[in-house]
């Protein structure tokens, strides 16, 4: 399949564009998958070069036998470096057609221009169907978990199936073992003090009292024992089910960001504020958990016990078994 712009010829296979002439030039384009891995020039200056790109094909370095570039997108994909002369790729692996600053989504159906972050056209599908309500908009405003290879609907990204090129200092990056050690149910009394303030007289006489009432109740508390640096040691924390989500996400951050700092790549360094802030949010989703493990495992405290135990005295020797 073809499609004319001008003097320009587009082939597409897959609905992927693979191949552009224009006149006596020829441009090709070869994929692995969805990824584009190398163009080749022929007509006026012959050349290939090598692309590397990120989980979503963007074109983000082109390497030429006799040139290099690199190119930086925003959110919606626009880039100061493209249209470029070594490349036709650029945002989600699409075509930059140069006079419009536009990419012609679905084999040409409509025109998206990053600069604008938006469509130029409405449509066809909205908004009753798959386009969605808002006509114009592109990615219904998520363009870094989703992509519109169609011009119609988005698909969420897909995690990339080209290897990973290993950084020169491996250690932080050695394959990742998983952080959850196990998990304990314990159960725990909370008091709950609650103080009314009741009026009491009339006149000059009406005097305030206040009455405090305490409520004890018992509760369940999932905590996680969790590996604090997977990497690195064996040592652990423990962390509520409410909180593993934010612990294990802010831990990958910082790992990550340590990881940048160790290979010292000049657009990839991370601040030491920065890393301290990460650190001191991961302590903070650690603190309930580590003080409930450490009441389940009192032998003297009687408000927390592992989940089907309580105690009936002080001790550890006294400790009774329920069923459930």
């Amino acid at each position: 399949m073809f499609n004319s712009l001008s003097n320009s010829l587009f082939m597409y296979r897959g609905g992927k564009l693979v191949t552009v002439k224009q006149g006596k030039h020829h441009r090709t384009i070869f994929r692995s998958a969805e990824i584009p891995l190398a163009e080749q020039q022929r007509g006026g200056t012959p050349g290939i070069g090598l692309l590397a790109t990120d989980d979503k094909g963007s074109v983000l370095k082109v390497q030429a036998e006799a040139d290099e570039e690199n190119h930086y997108y925003s959110a919606y994909g626009d880039a100061p470096t493209l249209p470029s002369a070594l490349t036709l790729l650029g945002f989600n692996s699409e075509h930059l057609e140069a006079n419009h600053r536009c990419q012609m989504l679905g084999n040409g159906y409509r025109a998206y221009s990053p600069q604008l972050m938006r469509f130029h056209s409405p449509d066809s599908w909205a908004p009753f169907n798959q386009g969605g309500i808002n006509g114009y908009a592109y990615c219904s405003g998520d363009p870094v978990n989703r992509f519109d290879p169609s011009g119609h609907f988005f698909l969420h990204i897909r995690p990339a199936q080209h290897p990973i090129l290993k950084p020169s200092k491996p250690n932080l990056l050695k394959p990742r073992r998983l952080p959850i050690v196990r998990s304990v149910k314990i159960d725990h009394y909370e008091s709950l003090t609650r103080t009314t303030l009741r009026p009491g007289g009339k006149g000059e006489n009406m005097v305030t009292t206040a009455e405090t009432s305490t409520r004890r109740t018992l509760r369940t508390t999932e905590v996680f024992e969790v590996l604090s640096d997977p990497q690195r040691s064996s040592a652990t924390v423990h962390v509520t089910r409410t909180s593993l989500d934010n612990y294990l996400a802010i831990s990958n951050t910082l790992q990550n960001a340590q990881a940048a700092n160790a290979m010292s790549a000049p657009h990839s360094t991370v601040s030491a504020a920065f890393l301290n802030n990460l650190e001191n949010s991961r302590i903070g989703l650690t603190l309930v958990g580590e003080a409930l493990f450490r009441r389940a495992n009192n032998p003297r405290d009687l408000t927390a016990y592992p989940q089907g135990q309580f105690r009936i005295s002080a001790g550890a020797s006294e400790i009774r078994r329920t069923t459930r």
